[in-house]
């Protein structure tokens, strides 16, 4: 029998990120292939020490190459006491305003990337909640290309391409990936991979190439202006928004280039998600040709089927 990547509901959350036997947003990539590989790497359990060594190791490196060659800034260029403020740009006593000024701004490019310090949370069985961290990385070329890489904290990652109609995922350290036919352009493929197959896809809000109507649709109750907030070296106009199911603070960067420096959620209708946050850094508005991997099957990888979610 076939391995299967599928995303039946389930209830209990252990850690809802990268394994194959957890939950993520309350549902789950579940193995069936080997009821006795459910330690939620997928792999036998004797195994799965020396692979997650090695795997933290490589991630480790990975991350270190990255930062390494990044422009970070150091403790010294991030005083915590910032400038002066300067003069608005816009009306700052309307939040709808300043989300419309960045929607149009981001709006103008084809190319976008960005990295993502991301910490969410679950709530366990016996009611405790718990916080997990993920350093994402995304790429998009729009209209046909996209990447993403969510490197989790617990050393195994997740990569995905979409490209020209197909979508790719590959899951580390299980060694397996599996591919389907989506949509050509990325707003449709996104919305079919999250809804048809419950993919957890980073920012779908601004994949999906739809975040109007998520932060300023008509169900969204109100989006006030907060005030000025100094974020990572940057002053950013700090956004609350209500809508049902959610709440969401926004901070988009003040300026000529208006991008989203944080953003924190809370579900008040979801007890397994009581809050997501993620700090954005490496703002770039060109993607080069070539620069995003080509996706290429691991040594001794295992191919699987990728199954909708059942009911659709």
């Amino acid at each position: 029998m076939n391995k299967v990547f599928t995303a039946p509901i389930c209830s209990s959350v252990v850690r809802p990120d990268s394994g194959d036997d957890v939950t993520m947003q309350g549902m789950a990539y579940m193995n069936s292939h080997n009821p006795s590989m459910a330690d939620g790497w997928g792999i036998p359990a004797h195994r799965s020490g020396i692979l997650r060594c090695c795997t933290r190791r490589l991630l480790t490196a990975m991350i270190s190459m990255i930062l390494i060659g990044s422009s970070l800034a150091t403790a010294e260029d991030l005083p915590w006491s910032p400038p002066t403020l300067p003069a608005p740009g816009h009306d700052v006593t309307d939040g709808r305003t300043i989300v419309q000024n960045t929607l149009d701004f981001m709006g103008g490019y084809s190319d976008l990337a960005f990295e993502a310090l991301v910490t969410y949370g679950a709530v366990q069985d016996d009611g405790q909640k718990i916080h997990f961290d993920m350093l994402q990385l995304v790429a998009i070329r729009l209209p046909h290309h996209l990447f993403w890489m969510n490197l989790f904290d617990d050393g195994s990652s997740h990569s995905a391409w979409c490209n020209d109609g197909e979508f790719t995922l590959l899951k580390q350290p299980s060694n397996i990936w599996g591919q389907i036919t989506v949509p050509p352009t990325i707003s449709d493929a996104v919305t079919r991979i999250s809804t048809e197959y419950n993919i957890d896809v980073p920012f779908v809000d601004i994949l999906s190439g739809d975040p109007a109507e998520l932060w300023l649709g008509e169900n969204v109750h109100s989006v006030d202006f907060i005030g000025p907030a100094w974020i990572d070296g940057q002053w950013t106009d700090h956004i609350a928004i209500r809508k049902p199911g959610v709440d969401i603070e926004l901070w988009f960067r003040q300026g000529a280039e208006p991008f989203p420096m944080r953003i924190e959620m809370v579900y008040t209708t979801e007890p397994q998600l009581p809050s997501y946050s993620a700090r954005f850094r490496k703002w770039s508005t060109e993607v080069p040709e070539g620069s995003i991997p080509k996706f290429e099957p691991p040594t001794d990888s295992e191919k699987v089927e990728v199954v909708p979610i059942v009911g659709n």
